[in-house]
């Protein structure tokens, strides 16, 4: 056999081999159905675009991470694919095929018994020089081994170098573990003044997603009144409580929020004016024979590497935009109102695009919306492989950088929130309430078979807000009523940062005093729906215990549930409070502490939702 039966992840997690699965690296872009027919001739088949799995008793769907360039694919009989049909498929795709890469899985869970699959990709190998190292000494040297370096996506990397593997011919497929292989030479003495660590770049096998105006379909956000939007739009001054308002209004305003997704609508009715087009990128996984990194240009030149957000698995990223940032009170060319209300609805959005999910793109793209100045980072998605030194050089360079982070916990109704959400000391950590009497953390019940069966829980949680049943954007400009998990819950998170810094600019580049805020004013809601080991003679269905530990010092604290579910309004108030403390003694006479310690009354919350007609459900 010519995969090692394991390979170590760059957390040093050992990954074993699952010798009935492969990874295809084309050459050029080709088309799905090309892909199969291709294949038909031999002993594997493409993975199907949507699995049905099962976890802790619940069935749920997953989509396959396929992308115009990397196609996954099993053995026919279910039985290991053996030499000789490595060496059959090389000589069926010879003209077409770049590389085959080994498919390995994490340890199994109770959450996922098979253990997640991942591809470490043979073409990839991201280098950390040693300080002293010369990196003309290093790319001279590596060029040797055959590795071309990228410069353009490396200055998003944090210091890492990333090189491509190239083939010597335009026939030569790449040895399944050449990456592999070269990161075990590096290690030689001849290297040890030049590398100091060498990653894999792994990419998983399942997209890791954790899925008052005079907008026509407010009336159906019931997540905006649970929340207290409308007070605490008020409270900032922005609208008038207790009236309707007809213009557009600033909440959200001077704010820069970057979604990392699968991609946005850009083209949306009620988000287009939101993004920033001009700096907007798509991030590949493996791609030598164009260029890698976000570059820039107008689009429709060539030059821009964006899809326009019409690539297959863009409606997620529309979602998330929707429930962030959808404009308020804006019209279409008939001069009607058009739509629903982002929280944060006049924020200024960057979509950023993962072609293929892999640990490479999310460090990239979240340096590089540092670059680009944005205050607010929203991620809703969630992997095990996210667990990597890489990703955690990103996240420590974003906290540097004074942005704030939000990430989805998870879907998998694990007592572990899950990665990258789970670097706690840099990321808000969002979790996901249902809408019942009790707002209790979603759990399987409540939630489609395409979301997951619970929120997930447990020490990095730091906040949830509503996941089930939201209304949003959708993409062709369509709107979709039931948004689901962790995935809905954490733009609502990344609006409320939004609008604290914008009522309060001077709470820029201040990401510890917006968390306090948000983590202390959220609501103490929930009843217990697992076993508590702090209480375990507690009952299920009693009231969420919160508690003060020096582990969570922003107040009483719950496994569930953590500070609570988000309050608009508190938080506004709140942060009021908190720039008082910061400008009376700097600024004594400051002549708008009338207005910052204003508070006005919330509105009175009915037990159940306000919601429309339900049009359908999707994954969060």
């Amino acid at each position: 056999m010519i995969f090692p039966l394991a390979i170590p992840h760059n957390s040093g997690t050992k990954l074993k081999l699952d010798d009935t699965l492969l990874l295809l690296g084309f050459r050029k872009p080709i088309a799905s159905a090309k892909v199969q027919h291709l294949l038909d001739q031999t002993s594997v088949r493409l993975e199907e675009p949507v699995h049905t799995q099962e976890q802790n008793g619940h069935q749920f769907k997953r989509k396959v991470n396929h992308t115009n360039r990397l196609y996954w694919v099993h053995s026919k009989d279910g039985k290991s694919i053996l030499d000789k049909h490595l060496a059959s498929l090389r000589l069926k795709l010879a003209n077409e095929l770049e590389w085959v890469g080994p498919v390995l899985r994490f340890p199994a869970t109770k959450a996922i018994p098979n253990g997640h699959p991942v591809c470490a990709l043979p073409s990839v190998l991201i280098v950390k020089p040693k300080t002293e190292a010369i990196t003309g000494d290093l790319d001279h040297a590596l060029i040797t081994l055959g590795l071309r370096y990228q410069a353009d996506i490396s200055q998003y990397l944090n210091g890492l170098r990333l090189y491509y593997l190239v083939p010597s011919s335009n026939h030569q497929v790449l040895p399944p573990t050449a990456a592999h292989d070269l990161q075990i030479n590096l290690r030689d003495k001849r290297y040890k003044y030049l590398v100091a660590a060498t990653y894999l770049n792994f990419m998983p096998m399942f997209v890791p997603t954790a899925s008052p105006t005079s907008d026509p379909q407010f009336g159906q956000q019931w997540n905006l009144l649970k929340i207290q939007a409308e007070a605490g739009w008020a409270k900032a001054g922005w609208v008038q409580e207790g009236t309707t308002s007809t213009a557009p209004f600033p909440a959200g305003a001077m704010v820069r929020v970057a979604i990392i997704d699968d991609g946005c609508d850009l083209d949306h009715e009620d988000l287009s004016s939101a993004f920033d087009k001009t700096n907007a990128a798509t991030f590949y996984p493996s791609n030598p024979h164009r260029t890698p990194n976000p570059q820039i240009g107008p689009i429709g030149t060539g030059t821009n590497p964006l899809d326009g957000g019409r690539a297959q698995g863009a409606d997620h990223g529309t979602r998330c935009a929707g429930v962030l940032g959808a404009r308020c009170n804006n019209k279409n060319i008939n001069n009607n109102y058009i739509g629903i209300t982002g929280l944060a609805g006049a924020c200024e959005i960057l979509p950023l695009r993962l072609d293929g999910n892999s640990t490479f793109e999310l460090q990239a793209a979240i340096t590089y919306a540092v670059s680009k100045g944005c205050n607010v980072i929203s991620y809703s998605n969630v992997d095990p492989l996210y667990y990597d030194p890489s990703v955690l050089i990103a996240l420590q360079g974003a906290s540097s950088a004074k942005t704030v982070i939000c990430a989805a916990a998870g879907n998998g109704n694990s007592d572990h929130v899950g990665y990258p959400a789970a670097y706690k000391d840099y990321v808000i950590a969002c979790g996901a309430t249902d809408d019942s009497y009790h707002e209790n953390r979603c759990t399987g019940g409540v939630w489609s078979s395409n979301t997951g069966n619970g929120s997930n829980y447990g020490d990095a949680l730091s906040v949830a807000a509503p996941g089930i049943n939201i209304p949003t954007c959708d993409i062709g400009s369509g709107y979709i009523s039931a948004f689901e998990g962790t995935s809905a819950a954490t733009p609502q998170v990344a609006a409320l940062a939004a609008l604290i810094m914008s009522r309060h600019p001077i709470l820029k580049g201040q990401p510890v005093l917006v968390r306090e805020i948000i983590e202390g004013s959220a609501d103490k809601v929930g009843t217990l729906t697992v076993n508590d080991p702090n209480y375990p003679l507690q009952q299920m269905g009693t009231p969420l215990t919160y508690t003060t530990t020096a582990a969570h010092p922003n107040g009483s604290w719950s496994r569930e549930i953590g500070y609570g579910r988000i309050n608009v309004f508190k938080a506004m108030k709140r942060a009021c409070q908190v720039v008082k403390a910061i400008l009376l003694p700097i600024y004594p006479s400051i002549s708008d502490l009338k207005l910052l310690e204003r508070s006005p009354r919330p509105p009175k919350i009915p037990p159940g939702p306000r919601r429309g007609t339900k049009k359908g459900t999707v994954r969060g």
